[in-house]
């Protein structure tokens, strides 16, 4: 991640610099020194009351069994000081990577939402005569400023823009949410190191007589804790542009540029393939999604789910399919050539199933649903569990549990409530255990 470009989330590096194995290192070794130093002033102690033992004699002995007695007191404080400092860097550790996987997951968002809104810059870019001009992307489209651009437009011309608009502004929504969530990660390990700092620095001795054992201060973790649950709260929020009524009120549009009108014959064209049954294109979904693809098509994260994709078909299986206790179920399409597909609805309403997606892309999705802990799944697509090369296999060796996967097509009657999947032809589930190599 060092290398990985954060300008995405508009932040100049990574939000949380450092390794947390570096650090567990350096506490285990402190630790150790703790133990070490609490051996020998244990030593020190017993050797200093057994001084009268050593029967010393001469000018010397009574000078020499004096500073014999004091050596203890000095070193009885090494051992707790080195234990606070050991458990101090230990717990920062811990928020150190918990924040580090934040910071990680908020950039992989970023990504995804950028790219979708760059794409639909550019298509808004092809229907709209407008012409962007400086440096940099213009971050302000949105369906508002998407109509208030396209005012002078047909109707039907419009329409598509402020669709587009629509969409963009979801993914620069995403985006900018993504981009908190990274500060906020670096928000709560600041926070963190501020209190490991502090109590190194109060468990260092301080110069003079010995502190007492029971003076020193221990590390406060929950203080520590405190401000990184309130982070994480904050990073959980979803950062919102503003209302649609509040968009255009002082709006600049710098970045744009009127052209003159061109032939509206082509952008009629344009309108009519993109509203056509045959296309392919993505109309908004209903519902955005807990995740996305990089294409832009949701994923939705159930309690018991994940759920690929937003057709007509994979949103009923995803309702209507009974659960079972202990399978977390995936929900998306799979064809009898051994690949997975994200369905959605095109602007004209036709459900299309033309985006491939790999074992890999379902396994991510699964991993980055937080309600899912581990254990056995089951893929609720088709032809998973068939095949030389099976789907069914390919998400177990990756994800490292068992799957269960249809050897054949499978749904439910959209006419009925919650119900048992139905597997055609007389195909049965399937088991696949993970093969290592």
């Amino acid at each position: 991640m060092a290398d990985a470009d954060w300008s995405v989330l508009d932040l100049a590096a990574d939000p949380v610099p450092g390794d947390p194995a570096e650090v567990q290192v350096l506490a285990a070794r402190i630790l150790r020194e703790a133990k070490h130093a609490e051996q020998h002033a244990h030593r020190l102690r017993q050797v200093a009351a057994n001084s009268a033992s050593l029967r010393m004699e001469g000018d010397y002995a009574p000078r020499f069994q004096a500073i014999l007695a004091e050596l203890p007191e000095p070193a009885v404080i090494l051992g707790p000081a080195h234990e606070t400092c050991g458990q101090a860097l230990t717990a920062y550790a811990k928020f150190l990577e918990q924040a580090k996987a934040q910071s990680r997951i908020a950039l992989s968002r970023g990504i995804e939402a950028d790219a979708q809104y760059t794409a639909a810059l550019r298509q808004f870019y092809s229907v709209v005569p407008v012409t962007p001009t400086g440096g940099g992307t213009w971050r302000g489209l949105n369906g508002a400023t998407a109509g208030y651009l396209s005012q002078y437009q047909p109707p039907e011309i419009r329409q598509m823009a402020v669709e587009i608009g629509n969409y963009a502004g979801q993914a620069e929504r995403a985006r900018q949410s993504a981009a908190q969530m990274a500060r906020a990660a670096a928000q709560t390990v600041a926070e963190a190191e501020a209190q490991c700092a502090q109590a190194i620095r109060a468990a260092i001795p301080a110069p003079g007589p010995a502190a007492t054992p029971g003076a020193r201060q221990p590390l406060r973790r929950e203080v520590a804790r405190t401000a990184a649950l309130a982070a994480a709260r904050g990073a959980k929020a979803v950062a919102d542009a503003g209302g649609i009524k509040n968009v255009l009120s002082g709006v600049k549009l710098d970045g744009l540029q009127l052209r003159p009108a061109i032939d509206q014959m082509g952008k009629r064209r344009t309108w009519e393939l993109y509203r056509a049954e045959s296309s392919d294109a993505m109309a908004p979904p209903a519902r955005a999604g807990d995740d996305v693809l990089p294409s832009g098509h949701p994923i939705y994260h159930g309690k018991q789910t994940t759920t690929i994709g937003y057709d007509t078909r994979t949103l009923s299986n995803a309702e209507r399919v009974r659960r079972v206790p202990g399978l977390h179920d995936i929900v998306v399409h799979g064809t009898d050539e051994g690949t997975f597909i994200a369905g959605h609805m095109n602007p004209a309403g036709k459900m299309k199933t033309t985006y491939h997606i790999s074992p890999h892309q379902v396994v991510e999705a699964i991993r980055n649903n937080p309600n899912y802990t581990g254990g056995p799944v089951r893929l609720v697509s088709c032809h998973s569990g068939a095949g030389a090369e099976p789907l069914g296999q390919s998400v177990a060796n990756e994800l490292g549990v068992r799957v269960y996967a249809p050897t054949n097509r499978i749904g439910v009657d959209r006419k009925l409530g919650i119900q048992e999947p139905v597997i055609d032809k007389g195909g049965y589930w399937r088991i696949f255990l993970p093969i290592t190599d």
